[in-house]
């Protein structure tokens, strides 16, 4: 049998020809070191997901109100992500995180802060 070099710890070890590590407990680290950068990225975008939904519903207590961007960002709340979007057949476009949304107007100064409606998908 050829021997072969773990990539965890870099022992050689013997084994089946489709063999990588040279224990279960290698195979296990290596496995769990590939899952933690993505969880720790899913992480973080759903944190930052939910603390825009927080800012939203803060600043839309009565279903409908208008505010200002930089007030938005001055709370925190990160433009890059969110759940899904709308568009109205005007072309107006709602972005939305989780059952909050809202919709940037007069040249991106303003934000029409919305709470989701059924017939939004």
């Amino acid at each position: 049998m050829k021997k072969k070099l773990c990539p965890v710890c870099g022992e050689e070890f013997e084994g089946r020809t489709d063999k990588r590590f040279c224990t279960d407990y290698c195979r296990s680290d290596y496995n769990n070191s590939l899952r933690t950068s993505y969880k720790k990225t899913m992480r973080q975008i759903n944190q930052t997901l939910h603390h825009n939904r927080n800012i939203l519903f803060q600043l839309n207590k009565a279903g409908v109100s208008k505010t200002s961007k930089a007030g938005m960002l001055k709370a925190g709340f990160n433009f890059t992500y969110f759940t899904n979007q709308y568009i109205t057949n005007s072309g107006g476009v709602y972005y939305y995180c989780y059952d909050f949304g809202y919709r940037l107007l007069n040249e991106q100064l303003e934000v029409l802060v919305v709470k989701k409606q059924d017939y939004v998908a």
